[in-house]
């Protein structure tokens, strides 16, 4: 039996909600999987103890689908060598939940697929966009009744801005900040579908002006939407300057990921985003200081690697 499983498993930008009901309620998602920052730790079944940061949640994430599986107590340690940052728009319990899950699933030697982890851990009820990155990455679209998953040029660079900003959403009031989101117009029902359609042939044909206009504007709508429970478009004004400054350096598109604070641009190459990400961490540094990351999509999902 194994003992001892090394992880690593994608960031996510959350784009926006991909759909709307008759109604004009939000529904569905999009994004992509990212390849920074990255959670890599190794879970053991061992009394040695946790280390690094979150290291205790994802054992206790392990514990639970051991319990799940085996009624097992035994004894988890994980040692984590780099992590998301929590609660900044970037997907990291989502990650945690599964890529925990699916460690101490190998070490006990069950074989239980993404779904229904995320069914043991209750995620996806919203958005499919964190448990599409880890099964498999790249491009991610919900429509509420369909997956559509496709792979980014390798080129492309999402320059991820992260404000040292209090404010950061999740978990009970996350849920009861979402039953007041307002409906969508007909009108935005229909910008939303076209943007939709935007993203998907931006893609094809590697058009990212076509792609992230396309972003920009469903990031625009979902963040009109949400206004009634967080104060306006994006969740915190540096958003606004920040997207304005990346769009000025040569960014196609952007917008607030999830809750935010944290905040993406789109750029078409590695020279462009170089720029951008210069850009935005001399502005972040002059507006509280923040946290600034050059990545690429990452078309592959969580990789997990029995070490003994």
């Amino acid at each position: 039996m194994a003992t001892s499983v090394y992880v690593e498993s994608p960031s996510r930008l959350h784009f926006g909600f991909a759909d709307a009901d008759d109604d004009g309620f939000l529904r569905g998602s999009t994004g992509v999987a990212l390849d920074n920052p990255l959670l890599k730790f190794k879970l053991d079944l061992s009394d040695e103890g946790c280390h690094g940061h979150c290291a205790e949640e994802l054992s206790s994430f392990g514990q639970k689908a051991l319990l799940h599986t085996r009624s097992s107590d035994e004894c988890l340690s994980a040692q984590v060598y780099e992590h998301i940052p929590r609660h900044v728009g970037l997907g990291s319990g989502t990650q945690m939940c599964l890529s925990g899950g699916k460690a101490a699933d190998l070490l006990a030697g069950v074989d239980r697929n993404t779904e229904e982890l995320a069914r043991l851990f209750s995620r996806g009820n919203r958005s499919r966009v964190g448990i599409e990155a880890f099964a498999s990455g790249g491009f991610i679209l919900s429509d509420g009744d369909s997956n559509i998953r496709m792979d980014v040029p390798e080129e492309w660079r999402f320059v991820v801005a992260v404000p040292h900003a209090p404010r950061r959403i999740h978990g009970p009031e996350e849920k009861e900040r979402l039953d007041g989101v307002r409906a969508l117009s007909t009108k935005e029902r229909e910008e939303l579908r076209h943007s939709r359609e935007d993203m998907k042939k931006g893609l094809a044909e590697k058009d990212t002006r076509m792609f992230g206009e396309a972003v920009t504007r469903l990031d625009r709508i979902t963040g009109k939407a949400f206004t009634p429970v967080q104060g306006d478009i994006y969740t915190n004004p540096l958003v606004k300057k920040g997207l304005d400054i990346a769009c000025s350096m040569g960014a196609t598109g952007g917008g607030q990921s999830s809750w935010g604070p944290g905040f993406f641009a789109v750029t078409e190459d590695e020279h462009t985003g170089q720029k951008v990400s210069l850009s935005l961490s001399e502005f972040l540094s002059t507006n509280g200081g923040g946290d600034v990351y050059l990545a690429g999509a990452r078309n592959i999902g969580a990789r997990l690697r029995v070490l003994e």
